[in-house]
């Protein structure tokens, strides 16, 4: 029903956020946890290969989500 779907979304964000977070902090093992379970939550590709790309090259995936994070700073510094 509308109400399961709502936290289940609620849920879904929850899990994106710790997933990020974890990442920031170096803290691989707890990123990979949280975008597994996301992943087994919401199924689909993007959050299974994410939570493999962790798994693999932790480096990697932090240095490109913070380099997302950058980009979207300066975008958003030039508009105001």
């Amino acid at each position: 029903n509308a109400i399961d779907r709502q936290v289940a979304q609620l849920r879904a964000g929850r899990l994106l956020t710790l997933g990020k977070a974890a990442l920031l902090r170096e803290d691989f093992a707890e990123a990979r946890s949280h975008f597994e379970e996301l992943h087994r939550l919401q199924g689909g590709l993007r959050y299974g290969a994410i939570a493999a790309a962790v798994r693999v090259a932790p480096s990697l995936v932090r240095s490109a989500y913070r380099h997302r994070l950058d980009l979207l700073q300066r975008g958003h510094e030039r508009r105001r």
